[in-house]
């Protein structure tokens, strides 16, 4: 587009609530291409704020382009004020999936004291905590997540690994079939 098109594309990008901000945003990536456009839109980031969508957009942009270091401490200030458990689990994962077991942890915790019984919150950690080689804490995690009707062959799976080192063979014979099983259906 003439430079004096994209100039006023690049105002209305700056200005107005963040959802109008991100159509701008929007149409002026058509235009110029995702970098240009996420240098736009980091120019005047406002600070953190519950569920901005302009800062979960620059966090988007910012792992798309392999910035991560950048997107982590953008990641870190969400963790600071965000208090929606389903907003902080997709943090967690994204903390997780960066190698950010500190973020996704505190992410996963936070998500599990605004929802004591979310499953997903659980298992997430109950999963990090059995990498981690905490198997009692993975244990403890891990058995409030396994419930009947709810297919999770990785968690049975998990927890039938500890269970085994337990000694506690046929119980654990009994998760890792019951998690064969729900990979096949």
């Amino acid at each position: 587009i003439p430079e004096e098109g994209r100039d006023w594309l690049i105002s209305r990008c700056l200005q107005g609530t963040a959802e109008t901000r991100l159509l701008w945003l929007a149409q002026l990536e058509r235009f110029e291409g995702s970098s240009f456009t996420l240098e736009i839109a980091q120019r005047e980031l406002p600070g953190p704020a519950q569920g901005d969508p302009l800062r979960e957009y620059v966090l988007g942009g910012l792992l798309a382009a392999g910035q991560t270091e950048r997107a982590l401490e953008l990641l870190a200030e969400e963790l600071r004020v965000e208090s929606r458990a389903a907003k902080l689990l997709e943090l967690g994962v994204t903390a997780r999936q960066n190698d950010r077991r500190d973020l996704a942890e505190h992410a996963f915790q936070r998500a599990l004291s605004s929802e004591p019984d979310n499953i997903a919150a659980m298992r997430h950690l109950g999963h990090m905590a059995f990498h981690a080689g905490q198997k009692p804490r993975a244990q403890s995690y891990l058995e409030q997540v396994i419930r009947p009707g709810l297919p999770d062959p990785e968690s049975r799976y998990f927890l039938g690994e500890i269970l085994r080192e337990q000694g506690r063979n046929e119980s654990a014979q009994g998760l890792f079939l019951s998690a064969l099983g729900e990979l096949e259906e």
